[in-house]
């Protein structure tokens, strides 16, 4: 993962990230999504079955007092007793069967990095899956941040980037409600 971070994260250090999302599966039958809000200096679960999962949590605050160890030497995670951790959530969306962990997972992951509330549920994992496979037919996951780095770091171009991702979420909101495709991606939105 130390190598992976050096290369592939906004510039290239973990701890100039506003969020880091850590998928989790537990015991090679359920996933979980734990992410690490670290303007906030808080870690959340986000499980669909609503389980508690503190030593996770705790495991994911020790990588990172670890890893701004090893990426600041000589200097501790600044205000670590400030650090809320939440092993449980009880107001995320939550599944009704045993099978839609992954698409609530990756659900979670979608809405949280867009900036959006929590606000699907079970009657929408149907549409949530065609719209990840829909995302990956098309190799573009569109998020806020990431859309942002990309036209503009990346690019290096400008772009209403509060109309794209408006654009983006009437779209879905109507995929999800209505059941249209959306249309072929132009610039990686749809």
């Amino acid at each position: 993962m130390k190598n992976w971070t050096k290369r592939n994260v906004y510039k290239n250090s973990i701890f100039q990230c506003q969020a880091l999302f850590f998928p989790c599966n537990i015991g090679g039958e359920h996933w979980i999504l734990i992410v690490s809000y670290l303007e906030e200096k808080s870690i959340q679960v986000f499980d669909s079955l609503f389980g508690s999962h503190g030593a996770r949590v705790i495991a994911i605050f020790n990588y990172l007092k670890d890893a701004y160890r090893a990426t600041y030497p000589g200097s501790e995670l600044p205000d670590q007793k400030t650090w809320r951790l939440y092993a449980t959530n009880n107001h995320c969306p939550g599944q009704t069967n045993f099978y839609d962990c992954g698409v609530f997972v990756c659900m979670y992951a979608d809405y949280i990095a867009n900036g959006w509330p929590l606000i699907f549920n079970q009657t929408h994992i149907n549409r949530c899956r065609e719209r990840i496979a829909l995302g990956c037919m098309q190799n573009c996951a569109v998020t806020t941040i990431g859309c942002n780095i990309m036209l503009n770091e990346i690019w290096g171009m400008r772009y209403n980037i509060i109309f794209a991702v408006q654009n983006y979420r009437d779209k879905f909101l109507s995929f999800l409600e209505k059941g249209d495709l959306p249309e072929t991606k132009t610039m990686g939105f749809y």
